[in-house]
């Protein structure tokens, strides 16, 4: 090979004094740093008797990691041996050695395993060989770096970090491999060495480093020693701590949390003391804990938070259950344990998904039901000033005490377990009831325990037999009679929850009968409004239905309507969507079957009512219904249905013969009654309509079916008003022309005829009516189109009223003729 191909290499090879091997590496001195003193198991080869620099480059190329970079040193030393033989000098006996030197460590490892094959064998070994393998380790661990083990010139900063953690963790690994597999009076030979390693701060310091397995080592390390090296760590308990509480425990413990933590258990166990009077950090131990346990388990297996059977009971009756009990019934005695806002219910709910309250959740869970009934039992009676407020303080207790009850029941439990709280919801339900009946049903709080299991935990308590046979019996043999008291409005929410019951018709009906038959009250009057609102708003509207007879006239239906109007009339549609849905059906209800009740309404309200609900319209739900309306009716794709065979005034549900029918004819009618009642906001969306084809579509079947009925509608509204006319001299003469869809108004002026047209087009009111001007007398020009364009604005901005057209026309004509302009 040629000389000049290692030249630059070379140079810089001159400069070594020696090689580093597996376990240590020299620096030359033209560099000023120092030899490292460990060789591992042989001495570094030495190349600096070798005369040929390019043969030295070849011989530093082989201890690189890159397997490139040493197959290409292995061709190059061959080449050059090759030459040698061939064409002389002979090979000189230095590069012999380096040659061996490469070679002595696999060999002298494989030959260690055939000559101690066993393990008793290889403590032996290490018996014999304690003293030099403990110096070395030491040397190792408070002397080396990585600077001092590889050659910064041919090694990057990054190796010479991996070789230096290697280094540390092996010699950590057999200190640890020491004290575990020899005899204590073998350690005892040796025990000044294993004091001034473990004395070492450096040592326990690596519990923060950077490297995992530099952290495992040390882990293992420490917990060897607390029980073969007590008193040398008791003596440095102070630099433990440090090293383990003040730094490892905030510092990275990614792929070692679980070694972390065992050997911190391990620690507290054997030298509690680590965490208070030899604690010195600035900042409290608990604080740093507490940011510890915030990181997780740091990629860490599942039993890194694996805890004793008696840790888990210590744990949730020292935390868990004091949440709960906090959260059911407020102390304030147990104001640390309070959880604020509305994710109480959330934290409480993954506490018990823990598994930590397994073991005594029946035995705790037991003691908290008998305190509900406590209080239960000794709610204020209804002569107390704070009767309310005890009232409602045990309701919000039992509902509270349901929701975990119903959180608890969804866990894995025992049968065992799942027995022992259906008993406690047994004893809750049973006592409440002894409460309601001996009372009269006036400690309502009573009432709201029952009604929240019920609706909270009815899965469970109807599919167990003794509870069902419980709740029904009182349902249907005390209810109707505790149903005029103060309990009446939760007593009603429990009826109705019975309601898939096949004793529910009959008892419902003993209900009705009493509280109809009750003299007026009150409590008749809450009593009814009960009655009537149930959880399933189609519901109420079918008891309204069926009590219209016993409940016209009545308080209830006129002080509940006046109440919805007010109500909807303050309802923010985007905000409560759902909530003004139902208001407006139950308000339809009452409308359709007692027509009386509207007439307590103050008009000035009805009015408000309307623009109100109006303005919902104006923000795109007429807009959604339409759009939803015409792809279901097909003009989406250009097929609408025939619309001749329905009855555009009405609806009657489930008469057609198809479900697709009876919903077509339900859309065709809401469509008529959005262009009869907001024939503005109809035509808004049409014109808005992106889609040309339903555009043409839309207009073509209006005009064949809806508009004919409409235009007949307005006809008639306007001969109506033409015959209400009070004042025969200064009414109208009106003439209405069906065929032509036109209607025209005269007005008898100096023996001559004022005359006004007013058109309506065929797609009314699709599309705009029109106002011509037939005859003008004494009336200028001016005048004359300033009336006929307030007439068509009026009637558009009326909703297409024909009447208030005409009234407009009216009122210009006798303002002139009064002198008014």
């Amino acid at each position: 090979m040629p000389r000049k191909q290692f030249t630059s290499q070379a140079s810089s090879g001159r400069a070594v004094t020696g090689f580093g091997g597996a376990f240590g590496a020299s620096t030359g001195s033209t560099f000023g740093a120092t030899l490292s003193p460990l060789g591992y198991v042989t001495e570094p080869p030495d190349f600096s008797s070798i005369s040929d620099p390019n043969t030295v480059v070849s011989f530093k190329n082989l201890s690189k990691k890159d397997s490139t970079t040493k197959a290409k040193a292995l061709e190059d030393l061959q080449s050059i041996l090759s030459a040698h033989i061939e064409n002389g000098p002979e090979i000189e006996e230095p590069v012999l050695e380096a040659w061996v030197g490469f070679y002595i460590l696999g060999a002298a490892q494989e030959s260690l395993k055939q000559v101690f094959p066993t393990q008793d064998k290889l403590n032996n070994v290490k018996k014999a060989y304690q003293q030099p393998i403990l110096e070395y380790c030491r040397d190792a661990i408070t002397k080396e770096t990585p600077h001092t083990l590889s050659d910064e010139r041919v090694v990057s900063s990054d190796e010479a970090e991996a070789k230096y953690v290697r280094v540390i963790a092996t010699c950590l690994s057999v200190i640890a491999s020491l004290l575990s597999e020899l005899q204590p009076e073998d350690i005892t030979k040796q025990q000044a060495v294993y004091d001034e390693i473990l004395g070492q701060s450096s040592v326990w310091e690596f519990a923060a480093s950077k490297d995992v397995s530099v952290r495992r080592s040390v882990y293992r390390l420490l917990r060897i020693c607390l029980s073969k090296q007590y008193d040398t760590i008791t003596v440095n308990l102070t630099t433990i701590s440090s090293a383990f509480l003040s730094k490892a425990l905030v510092s990275d413990q990614s792929g070692s949390s679980y070694d972390f933590v065992e050997t911190l258990v391990a620690l507290t166990n054997v030298c509690p003391t680590v965490w208070t009077e030899h604690y010195t950090g600035k900042k409290s131990v608990t604080s740093r804990l507490r940011q510890f346990l915030k990181r997780g388990s740091s990629d860490g297996p599942p039993e890194v938070w694996r805890l004793s059977e008696e840790d888990q009971r210590r744990v949730a009756v020292q935390m868990l259950f004091p949440l709960l009990a906090q959260y059911i019934k407020p102390a304030s005695e147990g104001t640390q344990w309070t959880l604020q806002g509305p994710q109480a219910m959330t934290v409480l709910r993954e506490a018990l998904q823990t598994g930590l309250m397994d073991a005594t959740i029946d035995e705790h869970w037991a003691q908290m039901s008998d305190t509900l009934i406590e209080d239960v039992k000794i709610s204020l009676p209804e002569q107390s000033k704070d009767f309310d407020k005890s009232q409602t303080a045990v309701a919000t207790e039992g509902t509270r005490w349901a929701t975990v009850q119903a959180e608890i029941l969804k866990l894995d439990l025992t049968e065992s377990q799942r027995a022992g709280l259906t008993q406690s919801m047994e004893r809750v339900l049973r006592e409440s009831f002894k409460v309601l009946k001996s009372r009269n049903g006036k400690p309502y709080g009573a009432a709201g325990v029952v009604d929240a299991t019920i609706r909270l935990c009815g899965h469970t308590l109807f599919e167990d037999p003794a509870m069902d046979h419980l709740v029904s019996s009182f349902v249907m043999h005390d209810l109707p009679s505790l149903i005029l008291s103060p309990s009446c409005t939760t007593l009603m929410s429990i009826l109705y929850s019975f309601a898939v019951h096949e004793g529910f018709p009959e008892t419902w009906k003993t209900v009705v009968d009493t509280v109809l038959s009750a003299s007026d009250s009150p409590v008749k009057l809450a009593a009814l409004r009960a009655l009537l609102y149930s959880e399933d708003t189609i519901s109420t509207v079918a008891y309204m239905t069926g009590l219209r007879q016993p409940l016209a006239g009545t308080k209830t239906i006129t002080r509940t309507c006046n109440e919805l109007v007010a109500d909807l009339t303050g309802l923010n549609i985007n905000g409560k969507p759902d909530e003004c849905l139902k208001q407006l059906v139950l308000l339809n209800g009452i409308i359709q079957n007692q027509e009386d009740a509207t007439e307590s309404i103050a008009k000035q309200r009805v009015v408000f009512l309307v623009k109100h609900i109006t303005s919902w319209l104006q923000v795109g739900y007429l807009a959604g219904l339409l759009d939803f309306t015409f792809d279901f009716l097909g003009h989406a794709r250009g097929r609408p249905v025939d619309a001749s065979k329905f009855d555009l005034s009405s609806y009657t549900p489930d008469t057609e013969s198809s479900p697709e029918k009876d919903t077509q004819w339900l859309l065709t009618h809401l469509y008529y009654l959005s262009l009869k009642h907001t024939s503005n906001l109809a035509k808004t969306w049409w014109i808005d309509c992106r889609s040309r084809q339903k555009v043409i579509s839309v207009e073509s079947w209006t005009e064949r079916f809806i508009s004919p009925t409409i235009v007949a509608d307005a006809l008639t509204s306007a001969s109506e008003w033409a015959a209400a006319q009070d004042n025969p001299d200064e009414a109208l003469t009106v003439k209405v022309s069906p065929r032509v869809r036109e209607v025209t108004s005269s007005y008898v002026l100096d023996e001559q005829n004022l005359v006004f047209l007013i058109r309506l087009p065929s797609a009314f009111p699709l599309k705009q009516a029109t106002c011509e001007g037939v005859n003008r007398v004494a009336i200028s020009e001016q005048k004359w189109q300033s009336w006929l364009r307030n007439c068509q604005g009026v009637i558009a901005f009326s909703n297409n009223s024909l009447p208030e057209g005409l009234a407009s026309i009216r009122r210009n004509i006798l303002g002139t003729l009064k002198g008014q302009s």
